[in-house]
Formats: structure tokens, sequence, C-alpha cells
């Protein structure tokens, strides 16, 4: 998936309600990306996305829920990442 709005948001999920996990995945972004006041039943899952926002904030992760882990493996970031008063409920693996 690629989303493009030049340095303005390019994706906004608010007060939302997904049911399973949040599959960002693979994703390529130019703007800011806001996550906030929202729940995810399972992961969300940033692996291998690349958040192009240079100097400004490429992902906005604010007052949300997850489920369980927050996977930003292989994730790249042009810009800044904030997570903020954000609860994750974290897996173990065997």
């Amino acid at each position: 998936m690629h989303l493009d709005n030049g340095r303005d948001t390019c994706l906004l999920v608010e007060s939302s309600t997904v049911a399973g996990p949040l599959r960002l995945r693979y994703l390529r972004a130019r703007g800011e990306m806001r996550i906030r006041n929202s729940r995810a039943s399972g992961r969300i899952l940033l692996g291998d996305a690349i958040l192009n926002n240079p100097g400004a904030v490429a992902l906005r992760f604010t007052r949300n829920e997850a489920g369980s882990d927050v996977v930003c493996g292989g994730m790249t970031a042009h810009g800044e990442v904030h997570f903020v008063d954000t609860q994750i409920t974290l897996t173990s693996t065997p």
C-alpha cells in the first residue's frame, strides 16, 4: 500500500476499534501518519514499513490500546516516531 500526501497527514485513524490485527506491514507512506484514541484487539503490524516525513513527525501513535504486540521489525522512519500514552499488552513467545 502506498500513501502520499506530501508533508500533510496521509493517514488518520481516530477513535476506531479494529477487531484483530491492524496490518500496516510493507506500507509506504509520505506525510504524517496519525493513529490516536483507537484500539486493536490484536497486533499492530508495522514491520518493513517505510515512513517518510523528514524533519517532522512520520508516525504519531497516541492514546491507543494494542491487544498484543506492536511489531516494528524492519520498519524505517525518516522523521520522528512518537508513541505517547499507549497501552500495549505484550505476549510471550515459547
